[in-house]
């Protein structure tokens, strides 16, 4: 980081990150819609898997970066593992969680994609993947296990355990990659789907365990055209290229066409 100010601003929240991702992970707030439940730090509580890893990429940027030695020291081990439990939470099933779910979200919308069916959304079988509620452009999620952000998952989980293994902390580096390994395994089994235009196989966008999956993509990071991005794969693996081939095109609904360009 070239501008001292950023700098110094980048190694205060990471030296003590815990108060933001506690603030925006616990119970309380997972239960807190925008009438009730906001706060300072916090300005819309609507759960996305992929704000967990950003700030695990962010972690990691700032750690090779070389910015502050000591910036990810304790208070970030204990951030890492409230995200950890987080995203082992939100593996469970509908069934699993019971009468009690840790995250609800429900109020007044004319949009339906902005609050959840039951205050849940749809429901889901455990497949190792990790439930969102919401996409990157905080639309709710058509199907929980939305296959993106598992993806950006995947990687910074295990860019998570190497930094903790540079920090001696073997056990919960193994909880890392441990978890990044039943994500992957996850969307190998169930996200890899045979596309009715008979193409072969491609990445679905999201699914929820049942058989169900929504092919789609959507302009914003994480998404299965940013994969290659992500570190996901490389982008010349025929899987990857099967679904950019589906991305832009008619068979993706939200792929428009302009005299300005595609999108």
């Amino acid at each position: 980081v070239s501008f001292p100010r950023l700098r110094a601003l980048t190694v205060q929240r990471f030296e003590n990150p815990s108060p933001w991702v506690d603030d925006s992970t616990s119970k309380r707030a997972f239960a807190g819609t925008r009438a009730s439940g906001m706060t300072k730090p916090v300005f819309e509580r609507k759960y996305e898997l992929d704000s967990l890893c950003a700030f695990l990429k962010l972690s990691r940027g700032v750690f090779d970066a070389g910015i502050a030695k000591d910036a990810l020291g304790p208070s970030w081990r204990n951030a890492v593992e409230r995200v950890l439990e987080v995203m082992r939470e939100q593996q469970q099933s509908y069934d699993e969680e019971g009468s009690d779910p840790a995250y609800i979200f429900q109020r007044q919308a004319y949009n339906p994609t902005d609050t959840l069916i039951h205050g849940r959304g749809a429901p889901t079988k455990r497949t190792g993947m990790i439930r969102s509620a919401f996409r990157p452009s905080d639309d709710s999620c058509t199907f929980p296990f939305l296959v993106p952000a598992n993806a950006m998952a995947v990687v910074e989980l295990r860019h998570a355990a190497r930094i903790l293994r540079k920090m001696h902390d073997e056990k919960l580096a193994d909880g890392a990659e441990a978890l990044a390994a039943e994500v992957q395994t996850g969307i190998e089994k169930y996200a890899v789907r045979e596309h009715s235009s008979g193409d072969g196989e491609v990445y679905a966008y999201e699914v929820d365990g049942f058989g169900n999956a929504y092919f789609a993509d959507d302009a914003n990071v994480p998404s299965l055209l940013s994969l290659p991005l992500l570190g996901y794969t490389s982008s010349d693996d025929a899987l990857y290229n099967r679904t950019r081939s589906l991305v832009w095109s008619q068979r993706n609904p939200y792929f428009f066409r302009s005299a300005d360009g595609k999108q």
